[in-house]
């Protein structure tokens, strides 16, 4: 007779306490997240461990990285992709009408240690002009410092990734509050611009963007215009998620019912409704996620996905679900919006009782 395989459960501690990552013990020690541990080992079930090191990975100093892979997945699954993962690289082998897309999953890391608490309530207070030079510099070097580090493993040249399109899934989790960046920052490190809401006078011109040739914060410098350098014409398109977190899984988990009824949450932050596509059309929302009325949350929700004017093997625009997309169309970067896309989500929990 076969035997059953035996469930992992994530929760389980296998680690030492001294190796514990802090959020894993928030999260597993939390009562109100009993659905979203549900809902992670329902997931982690149906994706697989192919290098054996998830669950260690889970509950130590690799924790965002595997939460972020964890909603990688989800976010396939929901789209009723067939995923392989059969093998240690790259993360995900995606098919897609009879053709095949190589997916990675890269997150961003504390220069600190990935052991590093980077929970959003642990932000500090800064000035405006401080906001501005992490948005354009800081954050450009961090996440260009993954995409390039990512770049150097050449996935392209494995054999069953030849002759396809491949697609990075980017998450910043390297520092508190990384979570809020929007997309548009990512926009002006990919293609080296700055992009304007309206016509600017810039050099005795109007204009609605400006080059940019680098990115410069703490003494540190990264070359702009990612997708105009050598061996990114093997990347097809960047996706951004800046909301593959443990709220997102929380609420996911709800939608299902797994959720606690005594406790009420609400959700709020910044989205982008179908229209102009600039940033002119920024909405503020908030909503009760208890309220019977409250919008259908889906994984591709926020997802923003920016394709490379330059690539080998070009992603078709309609391979992956997301609510929002870049490309370039006559010589011009154009933004699509196509459902309600939510810039930044921040969530918060209080107890009816």
């Amino acid at each position: 007779m076969k035997m059953k395989k035996k469930s992992i459960d994530l929760f389980d501690q296998i680690v030492g306490d001294a190796k514990v990552h802090i959020a894993f013990d928030r999260l597993r020690k939390s009562p109100p997240h009993w659905g979203a541990r549900r809902l992670m080992n329902d997931l982690f079930q149906r994706m697989g461990d192919p290098d054996g090191n998830f669950v260690q990975d889970f509950q130590s100093h690799g924790f965002h990285s595997r939460l972020f892979e964890l909603a990688c997945h989800a976010y396939f699954e929901a789209q009723g992709l067939s995923i392989d993962r059969s093998l240690q690289r790259p993360d995900f082998l995606i098919s897609y009408q009879g053709h095949q897309v190589g997916v990675e999953a890269v997150t961003t890391n504390p220069i600190s240690g990935r052991d590093t608490d980077v929970a959003i309530f642990k932000m500090d207070e800064i000035s405006f002009e401080e906001i501005l030079k992490k948005t354009n510099n800081e954050f450009s070097i961090r996440i260009g410092s993954a995409l390039l580090t990512k770049l150097k493993k050449r996935y392209w040249n494995l054999p069953h990734c030849k002759g396809t399109p491949f697609v990075l899934l980017v998450g910043p989790f390297h520092e508190p509050g990384s979570v809020l960046y929007i997309d548009e920052c990512l926009a002006r490190y990919l293609y080296g611009i700055h992009r304007f809401n309206d016509w600017t006078e810039h050099n005795g011109l109007l204009v609605r963007e400006v080059p940019i040739k680098t990115h410069e914060s703490n003494g540190k410098s990264i070359q702009s215009n990612f997708f105009a350098q050598q061996w990114t014409e093997n990347i097809s398109a960047i996706a951004f998620c800046n909301q593959f977190t443990i709220p997102r899984f929380y609420r996911m988990a709800m939608q299902l019912g797994l959720y606690s009824k005594t406790v009420l949450a609400i959700r709020k932050g910044f989205c982008m409704l179908p229209g102009g596509g600039r940033g002119d059309d920024v909405h503020e929302y908030q909503y009760g996620l208890n309220d019977p009325q409250a919008p259908q949350e889906t994984w591709w929700q926020g997802v923003t996905f920016f394709h490379n004017p330059n690539a080998r093997y070009p992603l078709p625009k309609e391979a992956f679900a997301c609510t929002s997309a870049f490309r370039y169309h006559n010589g011009q970067l154009e933004r699509k919006v196509y459902d309600a896309h939510t810039l930044t989500s921040f969530m918060y929990m209080t107890n009816s009782q």
